[in-house]
């Protein structure tokens, strides 16, 4: 599994998940279309991803228009603007609560676990304090 679909899933749950890679794919749809879209291994009623796409919308993850009796929906941010929110929302979360603290032991962690991407970091804070 690729690290954004982990993610999201993380943030969302599977069938959210599911129903907003589907959308990422596709484009606008209906809750039919969605349906209908869906892995024959992960078989849901109509009523759950009507439930679960309303949940997205209200979410402001989803836009929505109504077509005749029905609506059509599509999202809101791509995936990638939605994984990187995510991070935004999460980093500033942990530099709220743990300060300083937060950011050296990323820091790190990140050193240790994958000096590439450290090497990248440093490059990025040089060219932001220039």
């Amino acid at each position: 599994m690729d690290m954004n679909r982990r993610i999201i899933e993380n943030h969302l749950g599977s069938l959210e998940a599911l129903v907003m890679r589907i959308l990422w794919d596709r484009g606008e749809m209906s809750v039919r279309d969605v349906l209908a879209a869906m892995p024959r291994r992960t078989p849901r009623a109509y009523t759950t991803i009507m439930t679960v796409m309303n949940r997205l919308w209200e979410k402001d993850l989803l836009d929505r228009r109504p077509v005749g009796r029905a609506h059509l929906y599509k999202p809101r941010v791509s995936e990638d603007d939605f994984v990187e929110q995510l991070a935004r929302q999460t980093a500033r979360s942990l530099i709220a609560e743990f300060g300083s603290a937060a950011v050296a032991h990323f820091v790190g962690e990140l050193q240790d676990a994958d000096p590439g991407e450290f090497a990248k970091l440093r490059e990025l804070l040089s060219r932001e304090g220039t």
